[in-house]
């Protein structure tokens, strides 16, 4: 800064020295103005202390200012200047402090046309003797123009730079292209002579051999044949070719090398011009295709094997359109159905489906359609052309184009009628077990089996497919006690027949079953009456109890001309169980009169007491007997169904356990042996068999609990709780005395079924999951409670509404009383129950119980 202001005060000091003379000084203003004018420059000055500016009349006119004026401080000059362009005069003028020197390029807004205007301003700090700033000389120009030139030069150099880096880019991209084909790329000039360009890409061709040869060289060392087998000959080389103009697209060849081996290429081919399309030389491209011509025979081979597979499949198979037409099949699908290939094509595959499956069907090619990688499965029935229905298990594929687009379902249908034959066998033996266990529990507590068995029977003769039901009760002549299915003059006419009258007579008189087949062509002379019915096939069971017959129980149809041995055998059980609970109804109208005739005894000893003392006392005698009798009777029925109830246990688990297991094995044993499209259905056979012989031993189990031949009755009711929680829920607490033991065997199954039924009545009619149970003594007695804290019931209605819940409780306090026993029962709406069962722990002596 100190050299600045020295060179300034020799400047000073010179034009102090140096006086001009008045003219020559002019002239020197005048040559100036001239050098600026020319320039395009403008002088200005401007007092840093004052901030004022002396502008010159061509800076006014460079800013579009009126006069100088406008410009008279460094406020106006700073209006005119770009507000981001400030900072950098300011630089300039900090800058001109240290070294004496001035620079600046800014931008104006001129006010005159409001052009925005690049200024060069250039000058010089002079400073006073004292060092203080003082002014800043100097010239202005408009750089406007130089500066748009700059721009656009920067502009084009910008685009220059970026279209060399994309002709460089493109140029490496275009030789990593070339680097990277597969194929052979070769080159040759006029005079013919090959060079591979792509030779590092391709040299496990073993094509080096060939580098710098003609045509004609090549040649020599390889053996090419057309595509029929015959030689190429030379001049159709198609390097040769285009040289001579013409263009080769897409030939075959086959090449045999010196070696032996043969190679399938395929050629393509076009001449090299200069700009005045002179043939400078020809280009061809040769891709090796012998993978792709092995891949094509590969193809053949496996559509050849597709289509025999196809056409000789054990199982149907169907091309499907995503409409849901058939557009091809094959032989066994045509067998399966019943019509020709030609019959079916075009067809849509829901004319000829089951109305009740085609939303399952439906549902199967959306699940194919929209989750193409998983095989849709499903079951429906096709209709076959005599009208039948055949049930198939279809597996669904979608079948896609290249590019991913649907084109159709392929469907394989394999006739799976005999699984579910199987499988309606399997549940119609489930159900008829079911149902003979239910019909035995009902009779057994029923005290008004003509109503029950009523209602038994149309379940019967739903699962047999009849449509006629009787039921007589046999003395002298048959009395109708049961029917279902017949007209009131039917019935009027079978009310009292004589047993030499119709079949049921004969069964009634030989206690043997009698199966009439073919009813309408029968000659049977008693067959008569059921022939004038309509009946197409009859069979009639005796009702024996006791080795009595008490009764026949019939079926009937008008659908058929016979029963199967399965249908037969049903009706038999159902016969078995009907007896049962028939003679029981029996042994109770004998008790009954029983009871009527001791009160009549009682009532002529009181008449007579003081008269016929010792009449009385033979009458009282002979009244205790009876009822030995009638305890006797109690227990033999006791005794003799549970004997029953075990002997249908000993049925179910030595007869149709074993042969479940046994098909169950033979069924493990086949899967072992089947193919693999055959296990998922002999497993789900296998599956179903497990079910049955599940429901086979729990029908067991509640016929005949194994428990009620254990040691004790407390034994048994600890089971019986855990039973009822793990089979119906109900939580039984429970309070039981192991030493508390029914002398009578039959007394102790009498208990126990009694607790069981209560237990039952809890699970049904309560409304609660908890009950408890307690087992002890009183006075000698043994004292069963149940208890539960449910909706309860008022005990006075048992009398009026036993076709309820009360219907058990009436007959558990019936053979209790029996047995020397009660139950007492303490309920009311709202409070729960309590039911206790008071039985003598030893045998009551007969009559004891009056």
């Amino acid at each position: 800064m100190k050299n600045s202001r020295s060179r300034s005060n020799d400047i000073k000091n010179e034009e102090v020295s140096s006086p001009m003379p008045e003219a020559a000084l002019r002239e020197s203003q005048e040559r100036l103005a001239l050098a600026l004018d020319a320039g395009q420059q403008a002088p200005w000055e401007i007092d840093l202390e004052t901030e004022t500016v002396v502008p010159s009349e061509r800076l006014c006119r460079m800013f579009g200012v009126p006069n100088a004026d406008a410009l008279r401080t460094r406020a106006d000059w700073r209006v005119l200047v770009l507000e981001e362009d400030q900072g950098r005069i300011q630089e300039a003028i900090n800058s001109a402090a240290i070294d004496g020197e001035y620079q600046v390029e800014f931008r104006i807004r001129r006010p005159s046309d409001n052009q925005v205007r690049w200024i060069a301003s250039r000058g010089r700090l002079l400073c006073q003797e004292d060092i203080r700033l003082r002014r800043l000389i100097g010239i202005a120009a408009d750089i406007t123009e130089r500066k748009e030139a700059e721009e656009r030069i920067r502009r084009l150099n910008e685009d220059l730079a970026r279209r060399n880096a994309e002709l460089d880019a493109e140029r490496k991209r275009w030789k990593r292209v070339v680097e990277g084909i597969a194929d052979e790329v070769w080159v040759c000039d006029a005079q013919g002579r090959m060079s591979l360009v792509n030779l590092p890409a391709v040299t496990h061709m073993g094509l080096e051999e060939f580098e710098d040869r003609s045509p004609e060289e090549a040649h020599e060392q390889t053996e090419i044949l057309t595509p029929d087998g015959q030689p190429r000959p030379l001049e159709r080389a198609p390097l040769l070719r285009s040289l001579r103009g013409e263009t080769v697209r897409g030939e075959e060849i086959m090449r045999h090398r010196v070696t032996g081996r043969t190679r399938w290429r395929q050629y393509s081919s076009a001449p090299i011009r200069d700009a005045s399309s002179a043939i400078v030389g020809a280009v061809a491209v040769v891709r090796d295709i012998t993978e792709h011509k092995q891949t094509e025979d590969a193809l053949r081979e496996s559509e050849e094997r597709f289509r025999a597979t196809f056409e000789q499949a054990g199982s149907g198979i169907a091309h499907v359109s995503l409409e849901g037409r058939v557009l091809r099949v094959n032989s066994a699908l045509c067998e399966m159905l019943g019509l020709s290939e030609a019959e079916l094509l075009g067809i849509n595959c829901e004319e000829i489906s089951h109305p009740e499956d085609l939303r399952a069907d439906r549902e199967a090619l959306r699940a194919a359609l929209e989750e193409p990688s998983r095989a849709a499965r499903s079951e429906k029935r096709y209709q076959r052309k005599d009208g039948g229905y055949v049930w198939a298990a279809l597996t669904t594929t979608l079948r896609r184009d290249p590019c991913g687009r649907p084109l159709y379902f392929i469907r394989v249908i394999e006739n799976i009628d005999w699984r579910k034959q199987a499988e309606e066998d399997l549940q119609r033996s489930s159900r008829r077990f079911s149902l003979l266990a239910w019909t035995s529990n009902q009779l057994l507590l029923t005290r008004k089996p003509a109503d029950t068995l009523r209602e038994l029977s149309r379940q019967a003769m739903s699962e047999l497919g009849c449509e006629i039901f009787l039921s007589f009760l046999a003395d002298d002549k048959l009395h109708l006690h049961s029917h279902f299915g017949l007209a009131p003059e039917q019935v009027s006419a079978v009310e009292s027949v004589d047993r030499d009258r119709n079949i049921c007579g004969a069964v009634a008189e030989t206690g043997q079953a009698a199966v009439v087949e073919h009813v309408q062509q029968s000659l049977e002379p008693r067959a008569g009456l059921i022939k004038s019915w309509g009946l197409r096939a009859f069979a009639c069971y005796p009702l024996a109890y006791r080795e009595k017959t008490i009764g026949t129980l019939a079926f009937g149809t008008f659908s058929r001309d016979s029963f199967n041995s399965d249908e037969t055998a049903l009706m038999e059980s159902f016969a078995n169980q009907v007896a049962i609970a028939m003679g029981r109804r029996l042994v109770e109208e004998e008790l009954v009169r029983a009871h009527a005739t001791e009160r009549e005894y009682a009532a002529e000893l009181e008449r007579r007491v003081q008269q016929r003392t010792l009449q009385l006392k033979r009458a009282y005698e002979e009244i205790r007997q009876r009822k030995g009798v009638l305890e006797s009777l109690t227990r033999e029925l006791t005794d003799a169904e549970h004997k029953e109830r075990r002997r249908m246990a000993e049925l179910l688990h030595d007869g149709l356990q074993q042969l479940l297991v046994g098909v169950q094995l033979s069924t493990k044993i086949l899967t072992t042996k089947a193919r693999e499209d055959q296990k998922p259905e002999l497993r789900r056979i296998s599956e179903l068999l497990t079910e049955a012989i599940e429901a086979s031993r729990t029908l067991t189990y509640d016929l005949c609990p194994p428990v009620l031949s254990g040691p004790g009755l407390a034994s048994a009711f600890v089971w019986l709780a855990g039973q009822m929680e793990q089979k119906h829920a109900l939580k039984v607490a429970h309070d039981i005395r192991e030493d508390v033991e029914p002398s009578e065997e039959s007394a102790k199954i009498l208990l126990f079924n009694a607790v069981r039924e209560l237990l039952f009545n809890v699970v049904k009619h309560a409304g609660t999951r908890d009950a408890r149970l307690e087992l002890g003594t009183a006075s000698g007695d043994l004292i069963i409670q149940v208890a539960d804290s449910g909706i309860g019931f008022n005990p006075g209605d048992l009398s009026t509404n036993q076709g309820k819940s009360g219907f058990g409780l009436f007959s558990i306090s019936e053979r209790l009383t029996l047995f020397g026993g009660r139950l007492e029962i303490q309920s009311s709406p709202g409070r729960g129950v309590l039911c206790r069962l008071v039985a003598p722990r030893a045998p009551a002596q007969p009559g004891s119980y009056l």
